[in-house]
């Protein structure tokens, strides 16, 4: 017979908070460990639609310590997962990996949260990564369906737009909008 134990830590402050939970499966432990930031689009306007699921592409493409190749393979080096998401309620930066790795999956996420760099050539590469990701939003009709019906129930606030954003929008952000986000 197999024990299985599972905990979970929830911190959280003003719009920002974090998550923790440990698994323990066959007696391997398995951490998940997330940052979020809540008011993604809810609190977006017209137009700003899009700039949390923009800037969560963007945040991994290197930090003040590290480049995104580095960033990368620090994760794989100790076989841990690092991803994140956009809903229209929160972005979520997240880490998987065992037990001896909290840690390390901890000061890389950190990183990444809270020092990241905004260059100027990446970004522009960017917008085009998630133009292109609109683009085949479009072009699937259950989200296409979804989107929809969210306009015609909450109109044109945030919970009526898309997360993705118009590509337009996506053309119009800068370097400018750091400031205002960080």
């Amino acid at each position: 017979m197999i024990n299985n134990k599972i905990g979970c830590a929830v911190i959280g402050y003003g719009g920002m908070g974090g998550w923790h939970t440990r698994f323990i499966l066959e007696n391997k432990v398995v951490n998940l460990l997330g940052i979020y930031d809540i008011k993604p689009e809810r609190c977006a306007l017209a137009k700003e639609n899009g700039i949390s699921h923009f800037i969560e592409h963007v945040m991994f493409k290197g930090t003040e310590n590290r480049t995104a190749f580095e960033i990368s393979d620090h994760i794989d080096r100790i076989g841990a997962q690092i991803n994140a998401f956009t809903s229209k309620e929160l972005t979520c930066y997240y880490t998987k990996s065992t037990g001896e790795h909290l840690e390390n999956s901890l000061e890389v996420l950190s990183d990444i949260f809270f020092n990241s760099v905004f260059d100027k050539d990446e970004l522009e590469k960017e917008k085009g990564v998630v133009i292109e990701e609109i683009n085949m939003s479009e072009d699937t009709p259950e989200e296409l369906c979804l989107d929809l019906l969210a306009k015609s129930y909450y109109g044109n606030c945030g919970l009526g737009q898309t997360i993705l954003g118009p590509s337009k929008n996506i053309r119009s952000f800068s370097l400018l909008f750091r400031a205002k986000v960080v």
